[in-house]
């Protein structure tokens, strides 16, 4: 093995460089799997004569040296800076405008022509011609045959999809956006409203509508990575704070003789959406009631800080029987580069957590007792670190 890391693609080493593409783009890296620099762009090529021609993400073309410093201009950008920041300064538009479609069931009536959607909507006819409009703008909808049918990307927004994203919408244009309002006091120091869970939890309908959100984002982040995951047969598994038990049941279809437990709060767990998984009402911050032999923290430390961590790996710890291990999924902050910081801000803004390098986690879990065993990275937008309590 030349090196360890993991990236979405590589090409081989000529001249001791590579060519390596991340989540954030591709760049160069030595032998030892290190980038050159910190710069990631559309396309890159290989060094020639200690220069490469690379393109950026907003259509310029440049050569650089070994540095990653630019020797030419070959192509400014072909992108309108202008128009791309206004576009950036308008994205609730996109919000609201699918929150409305949403909330008015247009997703589910489609196919349907225009006078069809008036009279199920109960929009007016030349209105909902300007709405459409803006949602065929956004892709998730397009005419075919004088009706409106949605896109593949639209397909998302039916409320049967397996993976539905109908929720979304009200989530992220209702009360979390409320949330990034207080972002300019809360980067000033102010304290962080850490009460979202709870007031999620005390709401029936808030309850459905996140953790359809949730399990659909789970659905679609977790599945490449079950497979990766070390469980055998007998062992007792803990999904801790697992929402409605989305991964709990992938682990339970790909483990079948293994005893899936899904741990959340009370009025979560009441829901019991799969079969096959044992529900478990239990507190994070309290010790808890089950001793298992592999616990799973899926995403779950990003929406805490580092002193709250803490103690929740304190009580995972006490939770492992010997010879246990405790796996964490979590997306990774790059090493170099800007990829994460809006997921990160939104954490800040919304539960007061943040998002973390690999070394940040390791220092956590070092500190709780725990030995990082292995790092797996699976092509998902989510790693797993297996952890063991220090003898």
């Amino acid at each position: 093995m030349i090196h360890g890391e993991w990236f979405l693609d590589l090409d081989v080493f000529h001249k001791g460089y590579a060519r390596a593409r991340s989540n954030e783009g591709w760049h160069h890296i030595s032998k030892a799997g290190t980038p050159l620099y910190p710069a990631r762009y559309a396309n890159v090529e290989p060094f020639y004569n200690g220069c490469s021609r690379v393109e950026t993400g907003d259509g310029a073309l440049r050569v650089i040296n070994e540095k990653g410093e630019t020797l030419r201009t070959l192509r400014r950008p072909t992108i309108d800076h202008f128009a791309e920041l206004s576009a950036d300064m308008v994205g609730y538009w996109r919000t609201m405008a699918l929150k409305t479609a949403s909330q008015s069931g247009l997703f589910d009536q489609l196919p349907a022509n225009q006078q069809q959607l008036s009279k199920s909507t109960g929009m007016a006819p030349e209105r909902l011609v300007r709405f459409l409009r803006a949602l065929g703008e956004l892709g998730v909808i397009q005419v075919e045959r004088d009706k409106y049918v949605l896109t593949e990307k639209g397909q998302y927004l039916r409320s049967d999809h397996p993976k539905t994203l109908v929720s979304a919408p009200e989530e992220y244009g209702g009360d979390l956006l409320r949330r990034w309002e207080r972002l300019p006091a809360i980067l000033k120091g102010a304290d962080v409203d850490q009460d979202i869970f709870d007031e999620i939890s005390h709401d029936e309908e808030r309850v459905k509508a996140h953790h359809e959100m949730l399990a659909s984002y789970a659905l679609h982040d977790y599945a490449p990575v079950v497979p990766l995951l070390n469980i055998n047969a007998g062992d007792v598994v803990f999904d801790a704070a697992g929402g409605t038990g989305t991964l709990s049941s992938l682990v339970k279809r790909r483990f079948p003789e293994a005893d899936v437990y899904c741990g959340d709060k009370t009025e979560i767990t009441q829901q019991q959406l799969y079969d096959g998984v044992h529900y478990l009402p239990f507190d994070l911050f309290e010790p808890w009631p089950i001793c298992v032999d592999k616990l799973l923290l899926a995403r779950v430390l990003h929406d805490w800080n580092d002193k709250q961590v803490a103690l929740i790996l304190q009580h995972a710890k006490a939770a492992l029987r010997p010879g246990g291990e405790l796996l964490v999924l979590e997306m990774f902050l790059p090493k170099l580069g800007f990829g994460g910081g809006l997921c990160d801000l939104h954490l800040l803004a919304v539960t007061g957590g943040q998002e973390r390098s690999e070394d940040h986690y390791s220092d956590l879990l070092h500190n709780a007792g725990f030995d990082v065993v292995e790092t797996v990275n699976g092509g998902s937008l989510v790693s797993v670190l297996r952890c063991r309590p220090k003898p």
